[in-house]
């Protein structure tokens, strides 16, 4: 059965959880009308955060943009109506290129790469929200375009891709960071283990304010997804691995594809693969530079402005690798990139630079949800958890 809750009194309001207690009792909630509240806030936020979260709109050629889904709606679908560039390396003879190794026009545009599973079901990536970029909802800053064509030397720069392959093929230093780097729960989960471990458990930071911590970090995060993919979808950009597998019968010293064999061996470039799976999205600049960047800015400045320090030589939970300090983070994620063959060089320090500030504006922007910047009735580690009155 549902717990029945007795009415409030002044005198219940008393102690850790006074200022929310004492809005249950002057407006005659309780708290299951209190938590429904606020729930309703959280799913109007999803609903016009314009992610497409529910899958309840979709692009209409009519109008060129986003319409409600009237059926056989599809969660995060497209809304801006994106499509691929025509390949020209399907066009035999009419391909305006001299030779494979020529890459002009729509060649160096992103297309999407075959994947499958063990059962051979194969399928053709589609750029994943291709609509973030424009539509979806900012809250440190307007996303805008700001980078320049890199101009890739594509033949050179593919040329770089295969050697830093082929040595990660034998470097299992490497491989390690990149299978961590690659998953931002895992990157998350290495930053928010070592604050707790640094300022939670020694009852230095508050519930509160570590709460604090996780919706700053989770801001800039946002922010920065968005950025990127404005960039990414204005660019528009080729993956090295469809670049190399056109070189068809050329023999690579590389990476084989299988995990269980440690150095490179000889394969045909039209069987080229990435250490692990290429996103599908185009490639600049790099997410994973960015993202990193965010984490990076806004965990030193939040730390160095609460405690006069930030974390430095912290691990992570998935492998040995210790990281000196947060720079060392960034620097670790965007290169990992490069080291799996993702991403070709430019694409590091672009997605740094464009998401540069966001980590700051963050705290700023945590700061002003504080009331008058400090939390009236805070609780930290080893404090007895207040009951706010509500029984037992």
């Amino acid at each position: 059965m549902p717990r029945v809750y007795a009415p409030l009194s002044k005198k219940s309001c008393d102690g850790g959880c006074a200022d929310i207690c004492g809005i249950v009792v002057n407006s005659s909630y309780n708290p299951y009308t209190l938590g429904g509240y606020f729930g309703v806030l959280v799913r109007n936020y999803f609903d016009q955060d314009g992610f497409n979260t529910l899958g309840d709109m979709t692009y209409g050629r009519a109008v060129d943009g986003p319409v409600p889904c009237s059926g056989n709606c599809r969660k995060h679908q497209d809304t801006s109506g994106y499509a691929p560039r025509p390949n020209p390396r399907d066009l035999g003879d009419m391909n305006p290129d001299m030779n494979k190794y020529d890459c002009t026009g729509d060649c160096r545009r992103w297309q999407p790469l075959q994947e499958g599973d063990d059962n051979g079901n194969l399928v053709e990536q589609e750029f994943v929200a291709a609509h973030i970029g424009d539509y979806a909802k900012t809250y440190l800053r307007n996303a805008t375009i700001s980078l320049e064509d890199p101009e890739y030397d594509l033949y050179t720069a593919s040329l770089q891709v295969i050697e830093e392959v082929n040595a990660t093929s034998s470097d299992s230093y490497k491989k390690a960071a990149i299978n961590m780097m690659d998953d931002k729960l895992k990157v998350r989960r290495a930053i928010q283990d070592a604050v707790t471990a640094e300022l939670y458990d020694s009852g230095e930071m508050s519930f509160q304010e570590y709460t604090m911590f996780l919706i700053g970090i989770s801001t800039a995060e946002i922010d920065g997804l968005v950025q990127a993919w404005k960039e990414k979808r204005y660019h528009d950009l080729v993956r090295p691995t469809t670049v190399i597998k056109h070189w068809d019968d050329d023999i690579l010293n590389t990476f084989s594809g299988d995990r269980n064999v440690d150095g490179p061996v000889d394969i045909a470039a039209r069987d080229f693969e990435a250490f692990i799976r290429v996103m599908p999205h185009p490639e600049f600049p790099s997410g994973s530079s960015c993202l990193c960047t965010t984490y990076q800015e806004f965990t030193d400045k939040w730390m160095m402005d609460r405690y006069n320090r930030t974390l430095e030589n912290f691990g992570s939970f998935y492998n040995n690798i210790v990281f000196e300090d947060m720079h060392d983070l960034r620097e670790i994620c965007g290169q990992s990139r490069i080291w799996g063959g993702m991403h070709y060089p430019e694409s590091v320090p672009a997605g740094e630079q464009v998401c540069t500030g966001l980590g700051e504006l963050a705290v700023t922007w945590s700061d002003s949800l504080k009331n008058g910047g400090t939390f009236p009735n805070e609780f930290f580690k080893g404090d007895t958890v207040p009951s706010c009155g509500y029984g037992n």
